[in-house]
């Protein structure tokens, strides 16, 4: 996931997101990713977007542990500019290639066979994990998104959103907090929500 307009005056800027992955009913796990974005037009960016999430399931009898990485461009657009508005929203979507391992783990009970120094003492119990073959997937996919950017200074911005990667039988959704920043200073004027000192 990335942000809308963070590079201004066709300058590149580049974001760090964590946060969040939950992959149908899977438990909720960890989703990490990075992006280098570039202006297209006045409220409209393309980010090139590499994007990471686990999310595993585990009843006590059977497991199942899900990792996704997704590689793509996405092109965001907002309504709102920089200029005018240091709170954004925004909506993206694009075309990328996503690779997905899928692992599974069974376990079962038997009872072993032991001396018993007393009748009232149950048998020993004893579990035994077996990993299945895991489940290797590649191909196309188009992650859907949308957030909201609040600029902070002319030059550094955080970003709030969520992104939505369907596939064939499984939707990941991840909720991500980011850190973005823009190399060198933006040719137009910019609206920043801290005082003008923070200015950099």
């Amino acid at each position: 996931m990335s942000t809308a307009c963070l590079a201004q005056g066709h300058k590149p800027g580049f974001e760090w997101v964590a946060g969040t992955a939950k992959a149908n009913s899977l438990y909720t796990g960890s989703s990490m990713g990075f992006t280098m974005s570039q202006q297209l037009h006045e409220g409209l960016s393309m980010d090139l977007t590499v994007l990471g999430g686990n999310a595993e399931f585990d009843n006590g009898s059977f497991a199942h542990n899900s990792r996704m990485r997704v590689y793509g461009a996405v092109f965001n657009y907002t309504p709102f500019h920089r200029h005018t508005h240091a709170v954004r929203p925004w909506i993206g979507s694009g075309i990328g290639w996503i690779s997905m391992v899928r692992q599974e783990y069974a376990v079962q009970q038997q009872e072993v066979t032991a001396p018993q120094m007393s009748d009232d003492i149950p048998p020993m119990v004893r579990n035994f994990t077996a990993e299945l073959p895991s489940e290797r997937m590649r191909r196309l996919a188009m992650p859907v998104r949308a957030g909201i950017d609040v600029q902070l200074t002319r030059r550094f911005q955080v970003t709030l959103g969520v992104t939505f990667v369907p596939d064939r039988d499984i939707l990941w959704s991840m909720t991500q907090v980011g850190f973005g920043f823009q190399l060198g200073r933006p040719r137009n004027s910019v609206r920043p929500l801290l005082s003008p000192r923070f200015l950099i």
